[in-house]
């Protein structure tokens, strides 16, 4: 059955019904809920004894204003607040009639604002508001492969690769890497094949390399969700320039976390342990894993955290087991 307000008319057409309808405003009076005109009159409260806005009305009125250019902003932003208290929000985001659009085009119309770098906190706030729905969407099982397949996640990639730090630029880059990361989780073969056929991957190193540590956990989790699968795991270790970018960025990464306990080393230990499932990987892991994690300055940071202090002994045991058969 398709949600108001749509109808199927045959197998192959499905109708929208626009919302001044008379078919579209008994449906909803029918089920209990106030008509649309009194919903553009107050959303949030109703004087007439008995009946009652539930947060379902409130979103379809919201996302009726999201259409507008004029009413887009606060729409959008009550939408955002409204995420967690209706859960088919990202059902009505996604087969509503236009907001795909709109979504797209509010994404493509700031990209004049990342360089030179005019990105203000007003846009930042806004990207922000819009990324969160988007999560949603990549969140929901009945949504999260049709947005992989309208390659609309891609349209996040510029708000990644930007160059500048300031607060609106890491805000938006970690907003839009929390979407990809969402999308990253239980990967499908279309999910996978959009990661690795994409500058994502490439992206995620240079984040790795570059921001925030907040930005570089993030970056490096998805990096590591790509390699769990195993056309992942290959396609870093094949071609071999690929393997020693990777171990590169890895070392890098490992000799400026070890005089402070950081959040990514973990998951630093659990790509090389990855790594090493992988005969091309484990071979060059043999060769230039960074001493950090072979005299055990890795083990005493992680010792708080059984689970990768014993896939850190794990994956020592795997590169240099003569080491351990000699003790």
């Amino acid at each position: 059955m398709l949600p108001y307000p749509y109808q199927r008319t045959s197998n192959k057409e499905v109708k929208y019904l626009p919302p001044h309808q008379p078919h579209f405003q008994n449906a909803y009076q029918n089920r209990g809920f106030v008509s649309n005109q009194s919903l553009q009159k107050k959303p949030f409260e109703n004087n007439q004894v008995g009946f009652k806005i539930s947060s379902e009305n409130i979103c379809l009125h919201y996302i009726e204003d999201f259409l507008s250019p004029d009413k887009r902003s606060l729409a959008l932003q009550r939408l955002f607040e409204a995420r967690d208290s209706y859960a088919n929000l990202p059902l009505f985001l996604w087969n509503s009639f236009g907001v795909t659009a709109c979504m797209i085009q509010e994404i493509v119309s700031l990209y004049t604002k990342l360089d030179p770098p005019n990105l203000d906190h007003n846009h930042a706030r806004h990207l922000a508001y819009l990324f969160g729905l988007i999560q949603l969407i990549a969140e929901h099982p009945q949504t999260r492969e049709a947005l992989c397949c309208s390659q609309l996640p891609a349209l996040l990639f510029p708000y990644i690769s930007v160059k500048f730090d300031t607060k609106p630029y890491e805000q938006v880059r970690l907003c839009a890497l929390n979407v990809l990361s969402v999308l990253s989780k239980n990967i499908s073969p279309r999910m996978l094949e959009l990661f690795l056929s994409s500058e994502l991957l490439p992206l995620c190193f240079k984040v790795a390399t570059t921001f925030t540590e907040s930005q570089r956990s993030v970056a490096l989790v998805i990096v590591l969700r790509v390699m769990c699968i195993q056309e992942g795991l290959e396609f870093f270790c094949s071609p071999l320039v690929k393997l020693h970018a990777l171990l590169k960025v890895l070392e890098d990464l490992t000799l400026a976390t070890i005089h402070r306990k950081s959040r990514i080393q973990k998951t630093i230990v659990y790509i090389y342990s990855r790594l090493a499932d992988h005969s091309s990987g484990l071979h060059f892991l043999k060769l230039k894993l960074p001493m950090p994690i072979r005299d055990g300055t890795f083990g005493h940071i992680l010792s708080e955290d059984p689970n990768a202090k014993r896939t850190l002994e794990t994956l020592l045991f795997r590169v240099f087991p003569d080491a351990f058969t000699r003790h």
